[in-house]
């Protein structure tokens, strides 16, 4: 069963911020799979067992390579999209995440083709 598709996916998306509020986004890669291209905030599935914390910041070092040095709880989203004609449904619970430009890189080569 694939999450998402099957049943509600859950997930979490963070917008990470300095000192100086500037906002860091993420510009999707052709191996997504979907929104190539795009500018995006980071994000990600829940895992079986996770709090909605750790699996922020769990994401936020995979993408980022750095750990936030704030996370803070925003709300919840319902997102119902259609993709390739397939309706998806995700529960997503939005985060902002205080984090040190100095220590940010691109953790997911794969997916990310810029900062």
């Amino acid at each position: 069963m694939k999450r998402g598709v099957d049943h509600i996916g859950v997930t979490v998306c963070f917008y990470c911020y300095d000192d100086a509020g500037r906002l860091l986004l993420q510009k999707r890669s052709q191996l997504c799979r979907d929104e190539q291209g795009t500018w995006d905030c980071g994000g990600g599935a829940v895992e079986f067992g996770e709090s909605f914390e750790e699996a922020a910041i769990r994401e936020i070092q995979e993408e980022y390579s750095c750990a936030p040095l704030k996370l803070t709880f925003c709300g919840v989203n319902n997102v119902l999209r259609t993709h390739n004609s397939i309706k998806t449904h995700w529960v997503c619970l939005v985060f902002a995440a205080h984090i040190n430009p100095k220590d940010v890189s691109i953790g997911d080569t794969k997916k990310i083709e810029e900062l």
